[in-house]
């Protein structure tokens, strides 16, 4: 390019000789390899790094793979299988294609982010298992194990780490199984043409392309976008049979019959979500085993509690992408287990327990959308000041910017309670996700004398609107003395005032507080008042009236931990270390919010067809069972004698609600 340009003269190129100069030898043949990848002795995968292994490799590709030992392009890295039974295979990564338009289509590269970026994908050239080796499994272990060496062993040698792998499979000899099973993903063809092509002509087969995530954030790594999400109807593909599939089909679980375990095992426990896995397996000992193999995998593995939430989450957007506004509802609970030795609860050092912070997505309706995020912490002792909680609402909020930002013409508002009340957060959006609005209960963010004389002055003020708001039973959480208080309708006036709150070194932030205060409550004790800071526009009494609705909608969160907790009965799990708990803890969090939006579908959008959800099978067998003659018309009518049916399954007794 430079001598293109005229900026430095090259002298002509020297003749290339093109392979290598010595033929390798070949490699002594393994022996009693057994039939089984769990009996192969001392498997390991070793990196070649001299030319005494370099030599074993040369003579395996040379005399043993049908494409030969190269030549490899650029950057290059090697390995050799081996065992006690002998050299089993080998595999080797090299420079990415320099042009590949399957691939870059894939990825959303222009010529500028390709050039840029191309470095970063890293090519699988060879991959050998010896032939007349018959090992079960062997194939997809080896792989396994060599993408997860390679960036690390990229970055030693190279100084930096790929994001991505891509190989070629000719189709017409292998059919790509052992692939699919670690996890790669075929992608499209290959024009025919091969890497040496000067001619542009189609001179081999076409390929197909199997690309390979490195790295779960390599979109955002590369800045490439993600492609435009379609939108998806709230209740689309939740029937009984496929919802299991849509929502955790192809987790990057690091092997495709992990995905597939996943699915299915989550379809079985929410038919018995109040059971052990055991009870709602129904006996199936080969399922039990699968899915304890699932939750007890090795924890640097990739069965983590965001990749199994991926792909909901994915339907999470396609469902956020429908809606013109979405509520990003931010809360946390404890999960408290029976047995000891897992955090502190309570200060009570027998509680074992973790912290979840969890983020869902809510529609302006009420309708849940799905799971957006997940994290689990072990709970610091109660009364002292916990930093990080604060930084599990920060990263929330980063979060659903990030979300936001996938996302064409769809408002997200952050809900959150009084403990998101800190001015940090208020920065954090203004300086990194202004993508994302913010709506949080005010509590103590001014500090207690500035608060008071704020508060003060917005009391002040004149009524700027008058509403009523109706007051439902609190929840069984809710103190004694609030446990008490009936349902009723509570007439309050509205004040909204802009404010300014002081940061440390920084501007101040501009917010608008609104107001809401009951002006004849029965009692003191039962005065409702609330005061709410706000990103939003307010600019008028209406504006304020629907920044109150929206953040009514923050108690959605409180109705999906009661169904986390009671319906899906969580603190029942038994596994015995943390990561464990956590990775059967986000199969229920799926599981949960199905449910809930199952009773909210039939609550507040009753008309609905019926199919949405059940299946013909499960409304005649729920219709027997709850003793009526007559199939339900409709979702509300669906919704309870499915729900008895579940309860009776789940061994539970009905009760009148």
């Amino acid at each position: 390019a430079l001598e293109a340009e005229g900026r430095i003269s090259l002298p002509p190129p020297r003749a290339v000789r093109r392979g290598r100069r010595c033929v390798a030898d070949p490699v002594s043949p393994a022996r009693d390899v057994p039939d089984a990848v769990g009996a192969v002795e001392d498997l390991e995968l070793v990196l070649v790094t001299d030319a005494r292994q370099r030599a074993i490799w040369d003579g395996l590709m040379t005399h043993e793979h049908p494409r030969g030992a190269g030549p490899f392009v650029g950057c290059q890295v090697r390995y050799l299988a081996g065992s006690a039974h002998g050299w089993l295979g080998a595999v080797g990564f090299a420079s990415s294609a320099r042009w590949l338009a399957c691939r870059d289509r894939w990825i959303g590269w222009n010529d500028d982010a390709r050039r840029a970026c191309l470095h970063r994908v890293a090519c699988l050239s060879r991959f050998l298992i010896r032939p007349g080796i018959e090992c079960r499994n062997l194939a997809s272990r080896i792989l396994g194990r060599a993408v997860r060496m390679a960036g690390d062993d990229f970055e030693a040698r190279y100084g930096y780490r790929p994001y991505l792998l891509e190989t070629f499979i000719e189709e017409d000899r292998h059919r790509g199984t052992s692939f699919r099973a670690a996890g790669w993903r075929r992608i499209g063809e290959t024009a025919g043409r091969g890497r040496q092509d000067r001619e542009h002509a189609a001179t081999e087969a076409p390929k197909a392309v199997y690309m390979y995530e490195l790295d779960a954030r390599w979109r955002d790594r590369l800045r490439v976008p993600e492609p435009r999400l379609a939108p998806l109807e709230v209740g689309a593909g939740l029937d009984r049979e496929n919802w299991a599939e849509q929502e955790f089909g192809g987790a990057p679980l690091g092997d495709a019959r992990l995905s597939a375990r996943l699915a299915t095992c989550a379809r079985y426990q929410a038919e018995a979500p109040m059971r052990a896995f055991t009870g709602a397996a129904k006996g199936n000992r080969a399922l039990i085993k699968a899915y304890y193999r699932l939750i007890d995998t090795p924890d640097n593995e990739a069965v983590t509690v965001e990749n199994i939430l991926q792909p909901h989450r994915r339907r999470t957007l396609r469902r956020m992408q429908g809606e013109k506004t979405v509520l990003c509802v931010q809360d946390g609970r404890t999960l408290n287990f029976a047995k000891r030795g897992l955090g502190i609860a309570n200060r009570t050092a027998a509680a074992r327990s973790l912290r979840l912070h969890a983020t869902i997505a809510v529609n302006a309706d009420g309708l849940p959308l799905g799971v957006l995020r997940a994290a689990f912490d072990a709970p610091q002792p109660s009364g002292e000041k916990d930093k990080l909680r604060e930084d599990r609402w920060i990263e929330g909020l980063r979060d659903s910017a990030e979300a936001a930002a996938a996302l064409d013409g769809v408002q997200a508002v952050g809900v959150m309670d009084r403990e998101a009340d800190f001015v940090d957060l208020f920065v954090e959006r203004r300086e990194r996700a202004p993508g994302v609005e913010l709506l949080v209960r005010a509590n103590r963010v001014l500090g207690e004398s500035d608060a008071d004389k704020l508060f003060d002055k917005v009391r002040e003020i004149p009524a700027q609107g008058k509403l009523t708001i109706e007051i439902k039973r609190p929840s069984a959480q809710a103190s004694k003395q609030a446990a008490k208080a009936e349902p009723r309708q509570a007439a309050v006036m509205l004040r909204y005032l802009k404010v300014e709150l002081p940061a440390k070194r920084k501007a101040p932030v501009e917010l608008t507080i609104v107001h809401v205060r009951e002006e004849n409550p029965p009692t003191d004790d039962e005065l409702l008042e609330w005061f709410l800071l706000t990103t939003l526009p307010v600019e008028s009494a209406a504006d304020a009236e629907r920044v109150l609705t929206w953040y009514g909608l923050r108690w959605r969160i409180e109705d999906y931990f009661r169904v986390l907790k009671s319906g899906c009965k969580i603190e029942d799990l038994e596994n015995r270390t943390a990561e464990r708990l956590q990775r059967a803890a986000a199969i229920k969090m799926v599981i949960a919010w199905r449910i809930h939006l199952m009773a909210r579908l039939g609550r507040e959008l009753p008309d609905l067809p019926r199919e949405i959800l059940f299946p013909d099978a499960e409304l005649q067998v729920s219709s027997v069972f709850a003793k009526s003659r007559d199939a339900p018309k409709n979702l509300g009518e669906a919704v309870p004698p499915v729900a008895a049916l579940a309860a009776a399954s789940s061994g539970t007794r009905r009760v009148r609600n």
